[in-house]
């Protein structure tokens, strides 16, 4: 393996510069040598801001020309399969947007071929990097709030009525916000408290102006979650909220058999409380040692300061290990969302 990662990206949306090229120039181990995107002009464009050298419309064209160590997967959600597996079957390590697939059959495939191919792969789960979701799961692991029994968590915002992102709301290309922001909060379930084993979900599409007489994917969910440790809760997700910087985004509310800890997010603050056995509310600083050299106001600088995101995966690579999340994970978030939309259409809890 050269000394810098040579990385293709599929993919020229605004996240792919705020997340994926912005990350990966601040890291001098890794170099975007190719850029692939459907249309030629923003994809020449966003080149030559970043100092790419070669730009592709077709990602078969950019992975069989060679040359690169890894490949990065930031289209929409019904191609990620597909790219993906021509990556692994090319032996290119590969980092992979979330939802994984539009199916937990799709997203098994590509964990196992990833697996078996010997490349390192990772599902990009955001808010696994983050100071405070850090913070949070810290507390948890450390029994602040002793055997974990109940759970609310919620995660809203305002990107569905957005129309240069419609192809969210589209049903034959995305699953929604329960795919868009839950496989998030289902990554988060399993991370701090384990395995989901039971489903049970409400979906409902609302709409918006620009989706008149069109079908739309769910952009409302409420879902259910029974857990294998017994634990339960629920996660409640929109995509056409009105929400501004101050407004807490995230909520989550964690109920224990000592206590009950409450982290209430938003993209200027993060706020965590916890309430112990006998005592009050006290609230708990995220501690400067998460923030990996990011400005404390600026926690989402983790990823060009720390090893975060991209930044994980390239040290992995170098480093020739396994990275979290993973493929795996990617799966595992994959099954909800399947047993979810299953459970919405047949008006019962499903099994995972």
């Amino acid at each position: 393996m050269t000394e810098q990662i040579r990385v293709g990206l599929i993919g020229t949306s605004g996240w792919s510069e705020r997340m994926y090229l912005s990350s990966l120039a601040s890291d001098p181990r890794a170099r975007v040598e190719a850029l692939c995107g459907r249309r030629p002009e923003r994809t020449r464009e966003v080149a030559e801001r970043f100092g790419i050298a070669r730009t592709f419309a077709d990602f078969r064209e950019m992975i069989a020309q060679g040359g690169l160590d890894a490949v990065i997967v930031a289209a929409p959600d019904d191609e990620h399969h597909e790219m993906t597996l021509a990556a692994v079957d090319a032996r290119l390590h590969v980092l992979c947007e979330k939802p994984l697939a539009r199916s937990a059959a799709h997203a098994h495939e590509m964990w196992t071929r990833a697996r078996d191919a010997g490349v390192v792969h990772m599902t990009l789960f955001t808010f696994r990097w983050l100071p405070a979701h850090r913070f949070l799961g810290e507390l948890v692991a450390a029994g602040r709030i002793g055997e974990p029994r109940g759970f609310t968590f919620r995660f809203v915002h305002g990107l569905g009525v957005r129309e240069d992102l419609r192809w969210r709301s589209d049903p034959a290309r995305s699953d929604g916000v329960l795919a868009d922001l839950g496989s998030h909060l289902f990554d988060l379930v399993h991370w701090w408290l384990g395995p989901v084993a039971q489903v049970s979900a409400d979906l409902h599409s609302f709409g918006t102006p620009h989706s008149a007489g069109r079908e739309v994917a769910n952009d409302s969910a409420a879902v259910s979650l029974r857990l294998v440790s017994g634990a339960h809760g629920t996660v409640h997700l929109s995509s056409i909220a009105h929400v501004d910087e101050e407004m807490p985004g995230q909520e989550f509310t964690l109920f224990g058999s000592e206590g009950t800890l409450e982290g209430r997010l938003s993209r200027s603050r993060s706020e965590i409380r916890l309430i112990a056995a006998d005592e009050g509310w006290q609230a708990l600083p995220i501690p400067e040692r998460l923030f990996g050299g990011a400005p404390l106001d600026q926690p989402l600088q983790v990823f060009t300061t720390g090893s975060a995101g991209p930044r994980a995966w390239i040290d992995a690579i170098l480093g020739g290990r396994p990275v979290s999340p993973d493929f795996e994970d990617g799966w595992r978030a994959q099954r909800v969302i399947d047993a979810a939309l299953e459970s919405a259409r047949a008006r019962c809890w499903i099994a995972i």
